[in-house]
């Protein structure tokens, strides 16, 4: 059986009865061919003893309990302690035989009328019948010349106990979202043709499992049912799909069963790939189906089913809190409760996991019988190195994606969880990625989503990104292409190792305030192949010779520099954010920015003048908003025939602007609030009709800044323009004194 299963067995029997210890040893050899692990205990447990809590230890870790009563062993006293164990304390669904070997009918009866007296009251969780019951129930009696036939029968049995109880375990928060799809499913009507009901969602978020309880659930109400795992896999093997479906149908009443009975429900478990979708088709538009029939769709991908028509999809969440819990309790500790000392180890666990159901199962299954300390250790690793169970099946979507979108995702996954998607999207394109497209098939592949404007992710599928940026060096930062850690960052900048540093194209450190930092920034200078670089909150010493002439994007927060590095000549840089620089002067002379859109060095108070943009003729955008220090704007700003957008807000000691940049064409919106010096010494020439600037503004009041502009685009048409502009100007200055003194 699979890991994480229920397969241990517990098997108590007393006595010296050498025939019964011979008949247990086959047992367990049965067992164990089956890959079940047997617990073997053949002495009586006291309740002083100081080793019972020892000795109780498989009790708790068992999911079924064998009790053989014997001519020498027929009474319960013997296992009562374990009875009490399993009635009292354990808190989760058990299977519980009794054996009876080489006893007579009345024998049986004593015992369990002896057993039911004494945890009756308890045992309900089992059965709530009589002892009749019971001995229907759970008894087996075996005879010395029927041994092999009794083994037989007692492992089918359980084995059928095991498959329930790994049912009963399945159902951890399945109830709710079976009844949502049997909702879709609508089976109260046969009316319509056979209905399709997609199930889509992430790897590990329980599609599959869902899919197999609604089957176990619904199967009743149809003529046969089949359900098929690993369907793309079947159909990339070209098995034409009918064939596969009738190979797997099982019929409900074979012998009545006659071709014409065809109402079925089909279970396709993991149509991923859209290679699939003719084959697929073809079966949903057959006339093999008669009303009434239904189609299970599992898949990652949300474009098989648009691509299918699917009207009918159910999106599985990830497990709520309580769910989460139940599920982890049962697998990390056999029962409905963590044991003490362990709870708050249990929250970090289900923190990490978040709340997908594989990550739960699988990482409660592997720290199950570990120490508190062994479970902080193991999860410190698997922040470094998830469990690869769970990364080869998330990884499933990454590898079906093209090189732009697994690039993309990964870039997502380092660097841009919670950010803005429009944003997000912006900078992708400007690292030459197709950002709209790539952005939709990560979606439909239920890599990623959008809440509230901003990239969501799992936190699984992020540790599955970085986990694949890392190559199999998970503590040797200096060989991956991404750096995204304080840590990683630090340890790669003071190493410094010469053509390690060439590997990296893309660093981001975005820390809050409270968390500022000072690397060391000489590094910078070799990573000759970075095309994206982020700091904010970040301090440097050294200082920087160059840096790479591969950059498409650079947001550098309070560069600390004076000026750029003289060797920077980034013919493929799109934008250049600084914010709070420290810059005087960006370059000298002129550079070649054929790329470049927008350029923002807002709060860079040291900033004294602007370089020539005479070759940065695809400009948009140009943001100096509260750049003190800045007297003049360099002339080459009025040729630039793309700009729209050109921020000169508190720019307060801005004296002069190019006068022709007022009939640049494409200009929409010149923001001069607060440029007072500027406002003193206003000159402007009249302006063609045809250009529109939305916002133009030099005093913080609305009305004021409706009557430059109208004083700026309309009178200047008019003969007596400036006698106007004196008597309008002269009212609103003795309109505000009045107010003022009022």
């Amino acid at each position: 059986m699979d890991d994480g299963r229920p397969t241990n067995i517990y098997l108590s029997h007393r006595g010296d009865d050498y025939n019964v210890y011979e008949f247990t040893d086959k047992l367990c050899a049965a067992f164990e061919a089956e890959g079940l692990t047997t617990f073997e205990q053949y002495q009586d447990l006291e309740t002083d003893d100081s080793l019972l809590d020892y000795l109780l230890k498989p009790i708790h870790e068992s999911w079924v309990y064998i009790f053989i009563f014997s001519k020498n062993d027929a009474t319960p006293k013997g296992h009562l302690v374990e009875l009490q164990e399993i009635t009292w304390h354990i808190h989760r669904p058990r299977g519980v035989i009794f054996i009876f070997y080489d006893l007579d009918l009345i024998q049986e009866r004593q015992v369990l009328d002896e057993f039911y007296d004494k945890v009756a009251s308890q045992f309900s969780k089992f059965t709530s019948g009589t002892p009749d019951d019971l001995l229907e129930m759970y008894s087996i009696m075996i005879r010395p010349r029927r041994i092999s036939k009794a083994i037989s029968e007692i492992v089918s049995k359980v084995m059928i106990a095991l498959r329930q109880l790994e049912y009963v375990v399945e159902l951890v928060g399945m109830q709710s979202r079976v009844a949502e799809v049997e909702k879709l499913l609508n089976l109260s009507s046969d009316d319509e043709q056979a209905r399709v009901v997609g199930i889509c969602g992430m790897g590990g978020i329980g599609k599959s499992t869902l899919a197999q309880v609604l089957c176990r659930s619904i199967s009743r109400h149809f003529d046969a049912y089949c359900f098929i795992e690993n369907i793309s896999q079947l159909l990339h093997d070209d098995l034409p799909l009918m064939e596969i479906l009738y190979q797997n149908l099982e019929i409900k009443d074979p012998e009545t069963w006659t071709p014409n009975q065809r109402k079925f429900l089909i279970v396709l478990d993991g149509v991923d790939h859209e290679q699939n979708l003719g084959a697929l088709n073809l079966l949903l538009k057959s006339e093999c189906f008669e009303k009434g029939s239904r189609i299970i769709i599992t898949t990652r991908n949300e474009r098989v089913l648009e691509k299918c028509e699917v009207e009918h999809v159910y999106r599985p969440k990830i497990l709520s809190e309580d769910e989460a819990l139940k599920l982890f309790y049962i697998k990390a500790f056999g029962r409905y409760s963590a044991e003490s000392g362990y709870e708050e180890m249990t929250k970090s666990v289900l923190e990490y996991a978040n709340g997908l159901p594989l990550a739960i199962i699988k990482l409660g299954t592997f720290l199950c019988q570990k120490s508190v300390g062994e479970w902080r250790s193991a999860l410190a690793q698997l922040k470094r190195i998830p469990d690869r169970h769970i990364v080869e099946v998330l990884k499933k979507s990454f590898d079906e994606l093209d090189d732009k979108s697994k690039e993309m995702f990964l870039d997502i996954s380092c660097f841009f969880i919670g950010k803005k998607m429009d944003r997000v999207k912006e900078i992708l394109d400007t690292c030459g990625f197709p950002a709209e497209n790539g952005m939709k098939i990560l979606i439909e592949k239920s890599l990623m989503n959008i809440l509230d404007h901003k990239i969501e992710m799992h936190n699984m599928l992020q540790e599955m990104g970085q986990h694949i940026v890392r190559r199999g060096f998970p503590y040797e930062p200096k060989k991956w292409n991404r750096l995204w850690h304080i840590d990683d960052i630090d340890y790669v900048m003071q190493q410094n190792e010469g053509t390690a540093m060439k590997r990296f194209e893309a660093i981001s450190l975005d820390l809050e305030d409270t968390r500022r930092v000072t690397l060391r920034v000489e590094a910078l200078s070799q990573m000759s192949n970075l095309r994206l670089l982020i700091f904010r909150n970040v301090n440097f010493y050294g200082t920087l010779n160059s840096l790479s002439n591969e950059l498409r994007y650079v947001s550098w927060h309070q560069y600390p520099f004076t000026s750029l590095p003289s060797t920077f000549e980034p013919y493929a840089l799109v934008e250049l954010i600084m914010t709070d620089s420290n810059i005087k002067e960006l370059w000298q002379g002129q550079k070649v920015l054929p790329k470049l859109k927008t350029m923002i060095l807002s709060g860079s108070k040291n900033l004294m003048k602007m370089p020539d943009f005479g070759g940065a003729p695809n400009l948009e955008r140009l943001e100096l908003e509260g750049c003190t220090g800045l007297l003049q704007l360099h002339a080459s700003i009025a040729r630039i025939p793309k700009l729209k957008f050109l921020n000169l807000r508190n720019c307060i000691n801005l004296v002069s602007i190019p006068n022709v940049l007022f009939g640049q064409g494409c200009l929409e919106i010149l923001n001069l609030a607060g440029c007072s010096k500027f406002a003193s010494c206003l000159r402007f020439c009249p302006l063609k009709s045809s250009i529109e600037v939305r916002l133009l503004s030099i005093w913080y009041h609305q009305f004021l800044e409706r009557m430059l502009y109208f004083f700026l685009f309309v009178l200047p048409q008019h003969k007596n323009y400036h006698l106007l502009v004196f008597c309008c100007l002269f009212y609103l200055f003795c309109r505000v004194k009045i107010k003022g003194v009022s």
